[in-house]
C-alpha cells in the first residue's frame, strides 16, 4: 500500500487529504493494488494541480474560454464581456452560469434552477460538476440530499476525497485499472486524453511510493 507519509512526500499540498486518502482508498478497494492506487493518485493529482484545486477556477482569458469550451457553449461576446483582462479577473460566477447553465447546462448536468452553474462548480479532487451529480453523489455517501444545500462541502477534505472515490467506483474505474493502461483511465475520468502525458508522470511516481505489506506490517498507517 502507499501510506499517507508518502503521498505527502509526493505532493506535499496533498497534507490535507493524505489521511483520507489512505482510508477511504482502502475502503474501495483502490488500495488493493499497486496499480490501482497508482493510477488513482495519477489522476486526482492531475486533476487537483497538485492538490492545490479542490474549487474550480473559471478566471479564463476570453481566448481561452472560447479554446476551452467552445462557442457552443460561450459566444465571443461573453467570453470578452465577462472574460479575464490584463487588469480585471474573470467574472466567474457569471461564467459559470453560462458554461454550466442554459440548455446544455439542464440536459447534461441537471442544472436547471437560476444560479446551478456557480453553485454546482467543480469542487473536490475530481472536479465534481453539476445539480444531478452532486444529487447522486450525497445519496451515495451520506444517504440523503443536504450536498445540494451545502455543495461547499464537496471541497472539504473528507468530502472532496469522498467525491473524487465515488466517481472512481460509479464509472468501474477499479477494474479498468486494472486491465488496462493510463490513457484507458484517463479517457474515462477526463472524457479525453488532457494531460495525458503528466497523468502518467504522476502514476509512475505514485506506483515508486508503493511499499508491500510485509514492508508495512507492524507500522503505523
Amino acid at each position: 500500500m502507499i501510506r499517507a507519509d508518502a503521498i505527502e512526500k509526493i505532493a506535499p499540498a496533498a497534507k490535507p487529504y493524505a489521511v483520507e486518502l489512505v482510508k477511504q482508498m482502502a475502503e474501495a478497494g483502490i488500495m488493493g493494488t499497486q496499480k490501482r492506487a497508482a493510477m488513482f493518485l495519477g489522476q486526482v493529482h492531475v486533476e487537483s494541480r497538485g492538490f492545490r484545486s479542490v474549487v474550480e477556477s473559471l478566471n479564463y482569458s476570453a481566448e481561452a474560454l472560447v479554446a476551452s469550451f467552445g462557442r457552443h457553449r460561450i459566444s465571443l461576446a461573453d467570453a470578452r464581456k465577462f472574460g479575464r483582462t490584463a487588469g480585471q479577473a474573470a467574472h466567474e460566477n457569471a461564467l459559470a452560469n453560462i458554461l454550466y447553465g442554459g440548455e446544455w447546462g439542464a440536459k447534461n448536468l441537471g442544472n436547471t434552477q437560476a444560479g446551478d452553474g456557480w453553485k454546482f462548480r467543480g469542487r473536490g479532487l475530481k472536479q465534481l460538476t453539476g445539480r444531478d451529480n452532486y444529487r447522486r453523489f450525497s445519496r451515495a455517501w451520506l444517504g440523503d440530499e443536504s450536498i445540494l444545500e451545502r455543495p461547499e462541502r464537496v471541497a472539504e477534505p473528507d468530502g472532496a476525497v469522498a467525491s473524487a472515490i465515488w466517481f472512481w467506483a460509479a464509472n468501474g474505474l477499479n477494474e479498468i485499472a486494472d486491465r488496462g493502461t493510463v490513457e484507458d483511465v484517463t479517457l474515462k475520468v477526463n472524457g479525453g486524453t488532457n494531460g495525458l502525458a503528466d497523468r502518467r508522470v504522476w502514476t509512475e511516481r505514485y506506483r515508486a511510493g508503493w511499499r508491500d505489506l510485509n514492508y508495512l506490517r507492524g507500522t503505523a498507517i
